[in-house]
């Protein structure tokens, strides 16, 4: 039994751009915030189009971002993940490389969110860096924190002045 048949207009197939798929499948995905299945059938033209599923992917879960870490009762948080059907004339490694992808770059996207949205006296320059060595350890990277004497010496005069309004040391 479905219960939502939901169906997004792409417009004229022959200037589809990897940007028009990514803001119907962002506005798809914050329409249909219901738990259950969720089977999502691409018109060939997405599938044609170079990009086309990596851009539905970043639509899709950056649509789903909420930032309420300071809400008492935070919205339910929706997981659900559509499948996607692959048609017969796409390699099935071809589409898993670009839904990995389209995940990889929505949580880099939908991180960079939470760091902004989150207010100063939160995100200071000490959690920042943290964030920063956290983020460097997953991704299997060495990350160096610089202490305000390099930052100078660097002439990193910016991000200096962006640290000013904190008490605690720029990092």
């Amino acid at each position: 039994k479905l219960e939502i048949i939901a169906a997004a207009g792409l417009g004229d197939n022959a200037g589809l751009t990897a940007e028009e798929v990514r803001c119907a499948a962002g506005t798809a995905s914050r329409l249909i915030q219901e738990d259950g299945a969720i089977i999502i059938h691409l018109p060939t033209c997405v599938w044609e189009l170079p990009g086309g599923l990596q851009a539905f992917v970043e639509g899709w879960e950056q649509g789903k971002y909420r930032f309420d870490r300071y809400r008492t009762e935070p919205e339910p948080v929706w997981t659900q993940s559509p499948l996607v059907i692959v048609p017969d004339f796409i390699f099935q490694q071809d589409a898993d490389a670009a839904l990995q992808k389209g995940l990889l770059v929505s949580e880099a996207v939908n991180l960079s969110r939470d760091l902004l949205n989150t207010p100063a006296n939160d995100m200071t320059p000490v959690q920042f860096a943290a964030q920063a060595i956290e983020c460097g350890k997953l991704a299997g990277m060495k990350t160096e924190v610089l202490d305000e004497t390099a930052m100078g010496d660097l002439k990193m005069g910016a991000l200096l002045g962006v640290a000013q309004g904190s008490s605690q040391e720029s990092q």
